[in-house]
Order: structure tokens, then sequence, then C-alpha cells
């Protein structure tokens, strides 16, 4: 449940703020729409980087395995 509940936020959470962003827009707020362009720019580049992490942990992890089986540690 908590890993459904945590997959609809990363979804809906991006969607969220560029409507609200949009909405901003028409209205005629700018700085705020402003505020909400940039919080979806953070949490792009920190999904991005999450992702990067991992494949680096991943990258680090097969070497260990190669480097322990070759006898190297």
């Amino acid at each position: 449940m908590k890993n459904k509940i945590s997959e609809f936020f990363n979804v809906t959470f991006p969607i969220v703020l560029l409507i609200t962003a949009i909405v901003f827009i028409f209205i005629d707020e700018l700085p705020r729409a402003a505020l909400f362009v940039a919080l979806y720019a953070v949490y792009s580049i920190s999904v991005n980087l999450r992702d990067i992490d991992k494949g680096i942990n991943n990258l680090w992890y097969l070497i260990y395995l190669r480097n322990k089986h070759d006898g190297i540690e």
C-alpha cells in the first residue's frame, strides 16, 4: 500500500506543479508561477540525481564483485 501511495505521489506531484503554474500565469501572478516552475525543476533534477546515484551504486557493486572474484580487496 505504501508503495502504491509513493508511486501515485511521484506521478501526480509534477503534474500538479505544472498545472498550478499555468493557473497562476492565467490569473497574472507571474512570481508565483515562476515559483512553481522552479519547484518543478528542483523536483525533476532530484529524481534524475537519484537515478544516477542508483546507477553508480550498481556499477560500484559490480566492480566490487569482480575484484572479490579476482582476489583483490
